[in-house]
């Protein structure tokens, strides 16, 4: 027996228009599936990665609530841009922020493995033991 794992996030479906007064012609049908991103308490928060040319591009989106997220995007090292994305309902929700995920992987964006990943600290001397003025 051999079975088959669903990884891409689009299936195309021949559908063959046959004995219902529709010429022969073949058309083909698109039908999105989309993996859930969410974790197992319903929160989602993603940061995807590409590079292009000239630099690295983020995108990242997380949930406020459970029908309201943030997605943010740009260029790494840049402030980027950001957008709230709200549904009236949980369950359009969960869809329309899975979808847009899947749809920044599908430009090429990706996730990087946290064992690649990375802590830089920072730290340099004061002339004196500092002040809240200093963490600004």
């Amino acid at each position: 027996m051999i079975t088959f794992r669903l990884t891409n996030s689009i299936v195309w479906i021949l559908v063959f228009l046959t004995n219902c007064g529709q010429t022969n012609n073949k058309e083909i049908t698109q039908v999105m599936t989309t993996k859930n991103h969410f974790d197992s308490n319903e929160h989602v928060f993603i940061k995807l990665y590409k590079k292009s040319d000239a630099n690295v591009l983020y995108w990242e989106t997380w949930n406020i609530d459970d029908k309201n997220a943030i997605i943010h995007w740009g260029h790494l090292g840049s402030m980027g841009d950001h957008e709230k994305i709200s549904t009236p309902l949980h369950s359009e929700f969960k869809d329309k922020i899975n979808t847009l995920i899947d749809s920044k992987i599908n430009e090429g964006y990706t996730e990087i493995p946290i064992e690649k990943q990375f802590t830089v600290a920072i730290t340099f001397k004061l002339k004196t033991w500092g002040s809240p003025k200093n963490l600004d």
